[in-house]
């Protein structure tokens, strides 16, 4: 046989228990990561109090820039395809309109370049009317 033999020395193991020390960090771990991650989604959505949320300003912004660009040949009619600078005055109304849903100050611009709309337009006038209310706003803005 063996020589070997375990001998008793008063020391008893301790005995494992529901809810051990693993569990426990780990369920530590997980709810500082639930918790963190729920403020940042919260915040992320303006419901923590977050810096308010400038989204009519980049829009009316937008809109201007659009205005802006408008290419000089297609006032006076001497461009051959009018289509981008269609497509650009079409951006600028869109985005004037939403501007002014989100930020009753932009409601002059988006009054304005609807008049795009209408039979008969001047577009020259509308443009100017436009950009002259972009640098209104311009004027204004914090």
């Amino acid at each position: 046989m063996s020589d070997f033999s375990l001998e008793p020395t008063g020391v008893t193991p301790p005995q494992p228990r529901a809810g051990s020390q693993p569990w426990k960090a780990l369920t530590a771990v997980l709810a500082v990561v639930v918790a963190v991650l729920t403020f940042l989604l919260l915040r992320s959505h303006g419901l923590l109090g977050a810096e308010e949320d400038r989204s009519g300003a980049r829009l009316g912004s937008l809109a201007c820039g659009f205005l802006d660009g408008v290419d000089p040949e297609f006032l006076d009619g001497s461009k051959d395809d009018l289509t981008p600078t269609a497509e650009r005055l079409v951006a600028a109304r869109t985005l004037a309109t939403l501007a002014a849903e989100e930020d009753p100050t932009y409601t002059d611009l988006d009054d304005t370049l609807q008049q795009m709309l209408g039979a008969d337009v001047d577009f020259a006038t509308v443009i100017e009317q436009g950009q002259r209310a972009c640098a209104d706003l311009a004027d204004v803005a914090p």
